[in-house]
C-alpha cells in the first residue's frame, strides 16, 4: 500500500501562537478548529482527541530544533513514520509530549498510547473512542482488523503517539497495522536504535549549558561557583536529563534549609561509590508513565533502577549479552570502534561474528548507542548504564571482565630487567593503561586485578608519572595485603605483596622520600626472608631476598652509612652466586650477580678503594657481555652493558687513564643512542643518554678540548630538559637537569665567559634547592647544593667580590660538615671540606 503525506507547517515555537479560531474544511462538509472537542461522521461524534492528553512537561529548554526537525521529517521529506529513540531518562516522551501540545491544532485527531509490553493491547484502547465494538469470543487479531477499518474512516490528517514502543517482537507483529495507518502521522519514542528500516530521529543529551539551566529550575539553591562541579556531575551521568533532574531535586530536599549536601560531596559519590550509592537521599517526586501518569515518591536511586529493571523485562539479556554489558560497564564510557572493542574482549579461541551479533543485537535493543562514523561501527554505552549493571551483577562481574583483565596484564606487560614493554608501543601503551585504571575502578579486588595495579605503575614509573605509579602500587599493595590477611599460606600471594613492597619503596626512592623507601625496603626484606624460610628450595623467593638486600644496600648508601650498605651489598652477593652456581643458565640470576658486583664497585668508590671497585666493575661488564651475547635482543641486558662501560670510565677516570675513560665512554654512548632509539618512548633510557653525554664532555674537558665538551654539555642539558618536562616531579630528571647545568657553567668559566658561567651556576644553584628541599635526607642532593654554592664562592672570588665568596664558601662548609659527620666514610665529602677550608683560611688572609 502507497503512504500518503499531508503537508502543512508547524508553529513558530516562542513566536506566533495557533490562531485559536483558524477553520479547516475536511473534505467531508465537517469543520473544526481548535476549540471543536468532536468531529461528525453520520450517526458518530468522535471526540477529536481519542485518548486522554499526555502530560506536558513543566520545565522544557533546548529541544526546540528537535521539534522543528521532527515535524519536518513528518511532514516535509514524506515520513509519516518515524522513531524518535534515545537511551532512557534522556527526554523522549517529554519531546514527544511538547509535539503533541505544540501542533495538536493540526490534526483531525490525535491519540496517545502507552505500550510498555503488549502493543496489541495499547492499540485496541482506541476502540472505545472510535464507538467500535467486539463479541466477546473475537480473536484479537481479528479485533484490531475491526478497529484498523475504524481507523481508516477518519478524517486526515491524525496524529498516533506510542510511548515506550521498546519492545522490537511486538513492533513487528504489528507492523501492518502501523503502516495500514496511511492518513496518520506516528511518532514512536522507543530505546530501539532501529526498525525494519524506518526513520528515526536520535534524541542526544541536552548540551552542557541547557542542562545547567534545567538543573538550576530544579535546585534553585545552586550557586554560580559550582558550575565547574556541575559539568563534572554532567560528565558522571553522560548528561542523562532524568538522572540530573533526579540529582537536582535530592539537593533541594536535602539541602532545604542549609547545605548538608554539597555539589562536591555528589560529585566525590558519583566518582568513588557510584550512582547507586548517594551519601544522602531523600523521597522526591517525578512524572511517571503511562496514559494517565501519576507523580512517583520514591529515592532516586530505587527511580534510575527501576527504568532499566523495565528494559530488562521487556528485553531480557541472555548469558553473552550480560556478558557483554559487564565488560562494556568496567571500561570507559566513550564511542568505541568495532575493532577495539573486539581486540579487548575477543580471545583467540572466541566466535567473532558470534561476538559482533551480540553487539550489534544490544545496539539495536538501545543498550548501547551505535554510530557508523568513517565506514566504521562504534558503539557507546552511557554511564547510567554501566552503573546499573555493575550494580546489578556485582557477584557475577569478576567472572564476566576476568578475559578482559587477563587481556590488558598481557598488553601492558613488561621485559624482565629492563621495564621495556614486549607487546605494546608507548603510544598504544598510553591508551590501554588509560582503559586499565577504568577497569581497576568498576571490578572488586582480586589477585589479577592486583597484578594489573602493578602493570599500571610500572608503565607510570617508565613513563616519568610518579603520582599516579605511587597510587598504583599503592592500591596493588592494598588488594594484596586483604587477600594476604584471607590467606596467610598463599605464597604466591605473599610473593606479590613483597613486590608491590619493593615497587613502593622504589617509588618514594625516585621522590625523594628515602625513610618512606626504608620502611618499605625493611618490609619487603621481612616478607622475602619468610617466603625463602618456608620455601628454602624456590629459587624465585631466594632471588627475590637478594633483590631486598640489593635495594637496602642502596638506601643506606644514599643516606650516608656506608658500612651498613656494605653489609646488604655483601649478602646479596652471596644470594647472587649461589643463585648462579645452582642454575648458571638462567640469565635472570645472572643478571642479578652482575648488579650485585656493580653495586660493590659503587660502595668500594665511595670509601675510595678503587682498584677493588675496579675488579668488581670488571666482573660486572663481563657477565654483562656475556647475558647481552646470550640474548642481544634484550634491552635490559643491554642497558646494563652500556652502565657498565660508564663504571668503567668512570674508575679509570679517577684512576688517571683518560684514553683508556674516552674507550668506554664511547661505547657507553654508542650503546644508549641504540636503546633510545629502539624505545624512545622509555625515559629511562633517554636519561642514559643524557649521563651518556655528560661523560663525553667530562672527559674532553679532562684533555682541554672544551669546544668538543661544550658540544657535549650541550646535548646532555637539552636530553635532561626534555625529561624534566616530561615529568616534573622525578627528581633524578631535575637532578640531571641540575647537573647538566653546573657543567655549562664550569665549561664557559674556564673559556672565559663569566657572565654565561654565572648564568648557569645560578641555575644549578636554584634547581639544587628545590632538589635538597623536597629531598633533604637525600645525601646526593644535598651535596650537589654545597657544590652549588661552592661555584657561585669561586665565581665572586674571581671577580673580586670577597665578601660574597666568603658568604657562599661559608655555607658550603656548614653543609659539608654535616655530610662528614653524617657519613665519615665518604672521602669524596672529607675531600671536599678540607678544599673549602683551605679556601677560606686563604680568603681571610687576604681579607
Amino acid at each position: 500500500m502507497t503512504r500518503q503525506s499531508h503537508s502543512g507547517t508547524g508553529p513558530n515555537i516562542g513566536g506566533d501562537q495557533i490562531n485559536a479560531d483558524r477553520q479547516t474544511n475536511m473534505g467531508d462538509g465537517s469543520i473544526y478548529n481548535e476549540n471543536v472537542t468532536h468531529i461528525h461522521y453520520a450517526d458518530k461524534a468522535i471526540p477529536r482527541h481519542l485518548t486522554a492528553t499526555p502530560f506536558i512537561p513543566d520545565v522544557f529548554q533546548g529541544r526546540e530544533e528537535d521539534l522543528t526537525a521532527i515535524r519536518a521529517k513528518l511532514v516535509e521529506n514524506n515520513q509519516p513514520l518515524l522513531l524518535v529513540n534515545g537511551q532512557g531518562g534522556i527526554g523522549k516522551t517529554s519531546l514527544a509530549a511538547k509535539y503533541w501540545q505544540a501542533y495538536q491544532g493540526y490534526y483531525a485527531h490525535t491519540a496517545w498510547l502507552y505500550a510498555p509490553s503488549r502493543l496489541d493491547d495499547a492499540l485496541l484502547m482506541l476502540a472505545l473512542p472510535l464507538q467500535v465494538s467486539f463479541p466477546d469470543t473475537m480473536p484479537t487479531a481479528q479485533r484490531l482488523g475491526v478497529l484498523q477499518a475504524a481507523v481508516a474512516n477518519l478524517t486526515a490528517p491524525c496524529l498516533l503517539i506510542i510511548d515506550n514502543a521498546n519492545n522490537a517482537e511486538e513492533l513487528a507483529q504489528h507492523w501492518g497495522f502501523l503502516h495500514a495507518c496511511t492518513h496518520y502521522h506516528i511518532l514512536l519514542t522507543s530505546r530501539l536504535n532501529g526498525f525494519n528500516g524506518a526513520d528515526h530521529y536520535p534524541i542526544a543529551a541536552l548540551p552542557e549549558a541547557v542542562a545547567l539551566r534545567v538543573f538550576n529550575s530544579h535546585y534553585p539553591q545552586h550557586r554560580t561557583e559550582d558550575d565547574g562541579l556541575f559539568a563534572s556531575i554532567y560528565q558522571a551521568v553522560g548528561g542523562n536529563t532524568l538522572v540530573l533532574e533526579l540529582l537536582a531535586k535530592n539537593l533541594a530536599a536535602v539541602n532545604a534549609n542549609k547545605v548538608f549536601y554539597p555539589l562536591s560531596q555528589l560529585l566525590a559519590d558519583l566518582q568513588q561509590k557510584g550512582l547507586l550509592q548517594l551519601a544522602k537521599t531523600k523521597t522526591v517526586k517525578v512524572m511517571g508513565k503511562g496514559v494517565l501518569p501519576a507523580l512517583q515518591a520514591a529515592s532516586p536511586t530505587d527511580i534510575i533502577a527501576a527504568l532499566y529493571d523495565e528494559l530488562e523485562q521487556i528485553t531480557p539479556l541472555n548469558e553473552a549479552e550480560q556478558r557483554l554489558l559487564g565488560n562494556l560497564a568496567v571500561l570507559p564510557a566513550e564511542n568505541w570502534a568495532y575493532e577495539d572493542l573486539a581486540d579487548l574482549l575477543l580471545s583467540p579461541d572466541d566466535d567473532e561474528e558470534a561476538f559482533s551479533d551480540t553487539l550489534s543485537g544490544l545496539a539495536a535493543r538501545g543498550w548501547l548507542e551505535n554510530s557508523v562514523q568513517n565506514g566504521i561501527s562504534h558503539y557507546k554505552t552511557s554511564p547510567v548504564v554501566q552503573e546499573i549493571t555493575r550494580h546489578k551483577n556485582a557477584e557475577r562481574l569478576p567472572g564476566y571482565c576476568a578475559g578482559l583483565v587477563a587481556k590488558l596484564i598481557n598488553k601492558l606487560a613488561y621485559e624482565n630487567g629492563s621495564g621495556h614493554l614486549l607487546n605494546a608501543s608507548y603510544t598504544d601503551a598510553a591508551v590501554y593503561c588509560r582503559h586499565t585504571e577504568t577497569v581497576t575502578a568498576g571490578l572488586p579486588g582480586n589477585y589479577n586485578l592486583g597484578l594489573l595495579h602493578e602493570h599500571i605503575g610500572r608503565y607510570h614509573l617508565t613513563t616519568g608519572n610518579l603520582d599516579k605509579a605511587l597510587r598504583a602500587f599503592t592500591d596493588e599493595h592494598t588488594v594484596m595485603a586483604a587477600l594476604h590477611q584471607r590467606e596467610p599460606d598463599n605464597l604466591d600471594v605473599k610473593n606479590s605483596l613483597a613486590i608491590a613492597s619493593q615497587y613502593l619503596g622504589y617509588t618514594h626512592t625516585t621522590l625523594g622520600n628515602l625513610q618512606q623507601a626504608l620502611r618499605w625496603y625493611e618490609e619487603l626484606h621481612c616478607l622475602a626472608q619468610e617466603l625463602h624460610a618456608t620455601a628454602p628450595g624456590h629459587l624465585d623467593f631466594k632471588n627475590g631476598l637478594a633483590v631486598a638486600c640489593q635495594y637496602l644496600g642502596n638506601t643506606h648508601t644514599t643516606l650516608g652509612d656506608l658500612q651498613q650498605a656494605l653489609r646488604w651489598r655483601e649478602e646479596d652477593y652471596r644470594l647472587s652466586q649461589e643463585l648462579h652456581a645452582t642454575a648458571p643458565d638462567h640469565l635472570g640470576f645472572k643478571d642479578g650477580l652482575a648488579v650485585a658486583c656493580q653495586k660493590l664497585g659503587n660502595t668500594h668508590t665511595s670509601m675510595g678503594d678503587l682498584q677493588q671497585a675496579l675488579r668488581w666493575y670488571e666482573d660486572y661488564h663481563r657477565l654483562k657481555q656475556e647475558l647481552h651475547a646470550a640474548s642481544p635482543g634484550h634491552l635490559g641486558f643491554k642497558n646494563g652493558l652500556a652502565i657498565a662501560c660508564q663504571y668503567l670510565g668512570n674508575t679509570h677516570t679517577t684512576l688517571g687513564d683518560l684514553q683508556q675513560a674516552l674507550r668506554w665512554y664511547e661505547e657507553r654512548h654508542r650503546l644508549a643512542q641504540e636503546l633510545h632509539a629502539a624505545a624512545p618512548g622509555h625515559l629511562d633510557f633517554k636519561n642514559q643518554l643524557a649521563v651518556a653525554c655528560q661523560h663525553l664532555g667530562n672527559t674532553h674537558t679532562t684533555l682541554g678540548d672544551l669546544q668538543q665538551a661544550l658540544c657535549w654539555y650541550e646535548d646532555y642539558r637539552r636530553l635532561a630538559q626534555e625529561l624534566h618536562a616530561a615529568a616534573p616531579g622525578h627528581l633524578g630528571f631535575k637532578s640531571e637537569l641540575a647537573a647538566a647545568c653546573s657543567k655549562l657553567g664550569n665549561t664557559h668559566a674556564t673559556l672565559g665567559d663569566l657572565q654565561q658561567a654565572l648564568r648557569w651556576y645560578e641555575e644549578f644553584y636554584y634547581l639544587i634547592q628545590e632538589l635538597h628541599a623536597a629531598a633533604p635526607d637525600h645525601l646526593d642532593f644535598t651535596n650537589g647544593l654545597a657544590i652549588a654554592l661552592i661555584k657561585l664562592g669561586q665565581h665572586y672570588e674571581q671577580q673580586g667580590s670577597l665578601p660574597l665568596a666568603l658568604d657562599y664558601y661559608r655555607q658550603a662548609q656548614a653543609i659539608l660538615k654535616e655530610l662528614v659527620a653524617k657519613s665519615p666514610l665518604y672521602v669524596e665529602f672529607k675531600e671536599s671540606l678540607a678544599w673549602v677550608n683551605g679556601q677560606l683560611e686563604e680568603l681571610a688572609g687576604r681579607a
